[in-house]
């Protein structure tokens, strides 16, 4: 069996395309006297098993497994598991006198948990190191509609070839998955620029790719814009990546899944927090001292005193960072240069703010395009991510002392973003006929905001499709007195119509 099968990456948009793909691979392998699995997250086992049983020539060497029995559902996902759970599954193949097993996994499930995402890098080099040992092939299906861009880039890298409707191709941006595990950036140019060959020794003539063919329309920019945070990278740091939760509650985890501990003898258990959340939206740019004070302090009169507390502050989360730093060490993570205060982070360390703007933002257009699993697949995937308000336990008095709004007006903007996350998942439920599903959905949405008009618009709807016409007159009649509550006049000229007409058609 050909060696470039071992590891391979198909990007797909479709699913007519993909099971294409897939089939052609399938007979490929069976030819040679290989078993087959396909794990199936993204599409039912159901719908995978009629397709390719219709269009594979000896189905029963084949089966459709759930991805969650191959524990690729798990939360946290454990990328050890995985990897036992598959080389069970091999050994059980081998055991029947197969040649060998290929393996077509849907990588859908690396946005379903914030660890699928975070591990994806470790996942593949781990199936990487398995090739050696045993007679396997993986074929990870990516699918481009979904996935977020960084992990899209991380299936390009990981793999030494890419199948395409015209076969298969040679990748020239892979990586050793163990290199490109580490995240050093270093030892991947390295690698790279050893791969590189004369350019008299290529016969055929380079490729012209405009740069305007690779990017985003201006509309789809103006759709796409991620507003992420960006620390330091800590130069030497021992502790692995770490997650930080930035809504609900700020939650800072280790490698190993420990919880930092703000907490600490004789410091400020808030201050800590908000020194650690402040400079961390601050970035590269780093704060000066005085404006650390004027944050953490703005109602002091003494400048000095203010410096005195700060200097405490400072050693507190450098102590909370790095429990085991010995006194008068420097800190890895909270850094002092040219009059400035840093954050550093672990190379390659998780935030959840840009991985829910860019799920709601592939929801939202996936939507457009009638898209409707698929939609949902991001939204619900988004909706894990926001367990409360953006910095929930700053207080308010924290927003602005520095003369900048550096969290409050990011927190509204953030609900609005989620409150339109749940009334468009009412909205595909109600498209799908789920009609139960989509009024759970529209009443969240209206407790986050009963004066939602959108929101209403889908209840509206719903109870519509649920042919409720009492429940729909009530909750009309309740919208309007949610507005005259609130002075917000009487219902748009549009929800008007919609009603009248939603109330016409159950009449008949």
């Amino acid at each position: 069996m050909k060696q470039q099968y071992q590891h391979a990456v198909v990007y797909y948009e479709q699913p007519i395309p993909l099971w294409e793909q897939c089939v052609a691979l399938i007979n490929e392998h069976v030819r040679e006297g290989w078993h087959w699995r396909y794990v199936a997250d993204e599409h039912t086992c159901k719908r995978v098993s009629e397709v390719l049983s219709e269009r594979t020539t000896a189905p029963a060497t084949g089966l459709v497994l759930d991805a969650a029995r191959l524990r690729f559902r798990e939360s946290p996902i454990r990328v050890a598991s995985i990897i036992a759970a598959l080389r069970s599954e091999i050994e059980q193949v081998l055991a029947q006198g197969s040649t060998g097993v290929m393996f077509l996994i849907e990588m859908t499930w690396t946005i379903r948990t914030p660890s699928g995402a975070v591990y994806l890098r470790e996942y593949e080099a781990a199936l990487h190191e398995m090739l050696p040992q045993l007679p396997v092939h993986f074929v990870c299906l990516y699918n481009q509609s979904v996935l977020l861009d960084r992990q899209l880039l991380v299936g390009l890298h990981t793999h030494p070839y890419v199948h395409t409707l015209a076969g298969l191709c040679h990748n020239p941006f892979f990586v050793e998955p163990g290199i490109f595990a580490q995240g050093d950036e270093r030892a991947q140019f390295r690698y790279w620029f050893k791969t590189i060959v004369p350019a008299t020794t290529i016969d055929a003539p380079p490729v012209d790719i405009q740069a305007a063919d690779l990017t985003r329309s201006a509309e789809d920019k103006g759709a796409y814009h991620l507003e992420t945070l960006d620390p330091l990278v800590a130069e030497q740091s021992h502790q692995g990546r770490w997650k930080i939760r930035c809504f609900g509650q700020m939650r800072v985890y280790r490698e190993d899944g420990t919880l930092v501990d703000w907490r600490i003898e004789k410091g400020a258990t808030r201050k800590t927090k908000i020194l650690f959340a402040y400079l961390l939206h601050r970035g590269a740019a780093g704060a000066t001292g005085e404006e650390l004070a004027d944050l953490l302090w703005p109602d002091a009169h003494d400048a000095h005193q203010s410096l005195n507390r700060l200097y405490h502050v400072v050693n507190s989360l450098r102590r909370v960072l790095s429990p085991d730093l010995p006194a008068h060490r420097e800190s890895a993570f909270v850094l002092y240069r040219d009059q400035c205060y840093f954050l550093a982070v672990p190379s390659n360390t998780w935030i959840d703010l840009p991985m829910f703007q860019e799920l709601c933002y592939r929801g939202a257009a996936l939507l457009k395009q009638a898209a409707l699993d698929e939609a949902l697949l991001c939204y619900q995937s988004a909706e894990r991510l926001y367990t409360g308000d953006f910095l929930a336990d700053i207080p308010s008095q924290y927003a602005d002392s520095t003369g900048e709004d550096w969290y409050w007006g990011r927190r509204y903007w953030l609900r609005d973003m989620y409150l339109k996350l749940l009334y468009s998942i009412a909205g595909i439920y109600r498209q799908l006929q789920q009609v139960p599903d989509a009024l759970h959905y529209c009443d969240r949405a209206l407790r986050l905001d009963p004066s939602c008009e959108a929101a209403h618009r889908e209840k509206l709807l719903a109870l519509r499709d649920a042919r409720r016409r009492d429940a729909l007159d009530r909750q009309y009649k309740l919208y309007c007195e949610t507005l005259l509550q609130r002075d917000l006049g009487p219902p748009s000229h549009d929800i008007q119509g919609l009603y009248r007409q939603l109330r016409t058609e159950l009449s008949t």
